[in-house]
């Protein structure tokens, strides 16, 4: 398990299926995924989709991982953080991050957890580049990064169609190295190492 001070991150399990099933497939949790109803996905098809990541005992040959974001209060599943597009030769992966109750958002949550697993998939997954993508409408999300040392370095235009503003959105494409991280100012981060 991952350890931070508010959440702890650990591998995905099969009832965890109901979590997810629940929260991606509400529009209010999705919505700024752009997904006014959800995934719209059968608990089958999680299971289907889920499966083999789940029973795979060695993190180390899939290229997507995704891992369940507890309190660390209480255990309570709040969201998932995932690794995907894991290039070993590069060094390099792409992360992505949900807390999926909006209730638990804008509470610190999405940043302890970001700091960890970003601890890991730099210290752990020996990554040398980490991106990621977030809606150009999205300043929440992008303070965060920011904040953590992303930079942004290109907007893929009309990435997807949000059904939220009727139209097609630009995605903002970060990123962040390992350098950039070991000389980040922020101390906070260090306590996760």
């Amino acid at each position: 398990m991952i350890i931070g001070e508010k959440t702890i991150i650990r591998p995905m399990e099969m009832k965890d299926i109901d979590f997810i099933h629940k929260w991606w497939n509400i529009g209010e949790a999705m919505e700024y995924s752009g997904l006014k109803y959800g995934f719209m996905l059968s608990k089958a098809a999680l299971e289907n989709l889920f499966k083999a990541q789940i029973e795979s005992s060695d993190m180390y040959l899939s290229d997507e991982k995704m891992f369940i974001i507890c309190s660390k209060e209480n255990m309570s599943p709040m969201g998932d953080i995932s690794y995907r597009n894991w290039n070993k030769h590069s060094r390099s992966a792409e992360i992505g991050l949900e807390i999926c109750d909006p209730a638990d958002r804008g509470k610190g949550y999405g940043r302890d957890a970001m700091i960890a697993f970003i601890n890991f998939m730099f210290r752990h997954l020996n990554l040398h580049r980490i991106e990621l993508t977030t809606a150009e409408s999205n300043k929440a999300a992008q303070a965060l990064y920011y904040r953590l040392g992303f930079k942004a370095i290109g907007i893929i235009r009309d990435s997807y169609y949000s059904p939220m503003q009727d139209n097609y959105v630009n995605a903002l494409y970060m990123d962040l190295l390992s350098s950039d991280w070991d000389k980040a100012k922020d101390n906070e981060r260090d306590r996760y190492i």
